[in-house]
Formats: structure tokens, C-alpha cells, sequence
């Protein structure tokens, strides 16, 4: 179980780290964050954008240190490793992805803007059942 425990951590990694490096990469504003500001017809001055810009490319360096940190966690865990151990994966997954969830819903549900938080449900599922997996 442990083996399919951190390969299951290594996959919501991975799906983490596609998340990261659209924020590190991609356009600015995201295209659903483009559609709520349209929507409202806020203007994009410059200064906004220089402040979204660096938002996005810290959450996006932010993002992929975190699914570093929970594979190179994942390939530490041992049988019969101590609670906190194997908990150290599951807690920075749950923390990066439980926001991604809550946070996108509430503006999804506020907008009527599809928001991302789908993908952040699945991977934080992920990472929850690799928890469970690791402890059995």
C-alpha cells in the first residue's frame, strides 16, 4: 500500500505542478480572472498588472515548491513510520489545496465564472487517499 501511497502523492504533485507553472507562465490576468474584471468592466492599468503579475509568479514558484516538497516527502515514507512523518505530505497537500478549493467555489458561485477549484478538489482527494494508503 505504501508504494501506491507515494505514487499517488507523486501524481497529485505533478497535477499541483501544472497548476504552478500556469501561474509562473501563463497570461495576466488568468482567463476566468480576465472574465470577472470584464464582466464588471474594471479597467487594467499597468500598476494592476504589475501587481497581479507578481501575485501570480510567487503563487506559481509557491505552488511548485509545494509538490516538490510532497513527492520528495512521499519517497521518504517508510513502514511504520511515526504519525507525523507520514502525515508531512498530506499537510502540505491539504494546506495548498483545501484554499484552491474553498477560495475558487465561493468566487465561481459569486461570478457564475467557472474557477479551477475542480482540479484542486480531485488533487487534494488525492492526496487524502494517499494519506489514508500510507497509514494502512
Amino acid at each position: 500500500m505504501l508504494l501506491v501511497s507515494v505514487w499517488l502523492y507523486c501524481i497529485a504533485a505533478l497535477g499541483a505542478a501544472v497548476l504552478g507553472l500556469r501561474y509562473l507562465l501563463g497570461p495576466v490576468p488568468a482567463g476566468y480572472h480576465a472574465e470577472i474584471l470584464n464582466r464588471d468592466r474594471v479597467e487594467q492599468p499597468e500598476g494592476l498588472r504589475l501587481v497581479l503579475t507578481a501575485l501570480y509568479r510567487v503563487t506559481g514558484g509557491a505552488i511548485l515548491g509545494a509538490a516538490l516538497a510532497i513527492c520528495l516527502l512521499a519517497f521518504g515514507l517508510t513502514p511504520g513510520a511515526p504519525l507525523g512523518v507520514a502525515m508531512a505530505p498530506a499537510l502540505v497537500g491539504l494546506f495548498m489545496g483545501l484554499p484552491g478549493v474553498l477560495l475558487p467555489w465561493n468566487v465561481e458561485k459569486a461570478t457564475g465564472v467557472r474557477t479551477p477549484w475542480r482540479l484542486s478538489a480531485v488533487l487534494s482527494g488525492i492526496v487524502a487517499l494517499a494519506f489514508l494508503l500510507s497509514i494502512l
